[in-house]
């Protein structure tokens, strides 16, 4: 095991490097994962549901609405990810592709209904937008949503790009669009990485001297390693959601549970009794913290 000092050093380092990157062109191709073509499973129900397509930008509008109309009332799981796929592609229709690829891997084929061009209602629709519509699904549909489709590689990358993209680009061009991805920028960066930011505060920053202690040196290696995995890769604040599925587990919170505990415990303002150790051994939180709290109170 390395020096348990250069560790620390190596991880101040790389947390002070640890920013946002926005990924060049080159860099995106390079990282397209392989498309995998999942055709739906004979033994299981196949559900058909309509996806709105239209080229008019006004049509859209209009299908869009639709699709979500049919979303918040759907008990159905895939009837739910279906039209949430195709408000999807009612917003960017490059999304087609991963999104059929998502749909397939839940049993669901897809059919495309055409909307009418002479439609009134269409001429006062603005694309995702309508005085009436209240975008937010409850946590129940929500988690059902990211289950059943942010499963897929392909999409996610699909979705991250196309907010960084717009977030970018779009503020004078399609300023309603551009600054919706703008907020979901600033909303799912470094998402699933809270512990990073807890540990960095209380115990990175202030040169904790339990980041020395043998107890857990196990866990100080490994998250100066998942660091510098985040670090390296092409766009650090959406690593969780971009990143292959062995290089996440790396960077989970229950690689150090004890870590994430001892900061917890450090960051609480009240007394209310312990908390959550999430597989800690509370035993050695508890004397960690106490240690960190008598060799740091006159710093």
């Amino acid at each position: 095991m390395e020096n348990p000092e250069t560790i620390l050093e190596r991880l101040s380092i790389t947390l002070d490097e640890l920013k946002a990157r926005y990924p060049t062109k080159e860099e995106w191709s390079m990282s397209i994962p392989p498309v995998v073509t999942v055709s739906p499973s004979p033994k299981k129900k196949i559900t058909s549901a309509h996806r709105f397509l239209t080229s008019n930008v006004r049509m859209r509008g209009m299908a869009f609405y639709e699709a979500y109309e049919v979303a918040m009332e759907s008990i159905d799981k895939r009837e739910l990810c279906t039209n949430v796929a195709s408000m999807l592609c009612d917003v960017y229709d490059g999304f087609r592709n991963s999104v059929e690829e998502a749909l397939h891997g839940i049993s669901v084929i897809p059919t495309v209904a055409w909307l009418r061009a002479n439609v009134n209602a269409a001429e006062v629709m603005i694309l995702g937008y309508d005085a009436d519509l209240d975008i937010p699904f409850d946590f129940k549909k929500a988690n059902s949503i990211w289950k059943n489709l942010g499963y897929c590689s392909i999409l996610r990358q699909d979705v991250i790009r196309f907010i960084l993209k717009k977030s970018n680009s779009s503020a004078e061009t399609d300023e309603e669009i551009g600054g919706v991805c703008k907020y979901l920028c600033k909303v799912l960066a470094w998402s699933g990485m809270r512990h990073f930011t807890v540990i960095k505060e209380n115990l990175v920053k202030p040169q904790s001297v339990i980041l020395l202690h043998p107890r857990i040196a196990r866990e100080v290696e490994a998250f100066a390693e998942a660091c510098e995995t985040v670090k390296s890769h092409f766009c650090p604040q959406f690593f969780m959601f971009l990143a292959p599925m062995l290089d996440v587990s790396q960077v989970e919170a229950s690689t150090f549970p004890t870590l994430i505990a001892i900061a917890q415990e450090l960051e609480r303002k009240d007394d209310n009794g312990p908390a959550s150790a999430n597989g800690a051994d509370w035993i050695v939180v508890q004397d960690l913290v106490k240690l960190h709290r008598e060799k740091h109170a006159c710093l």
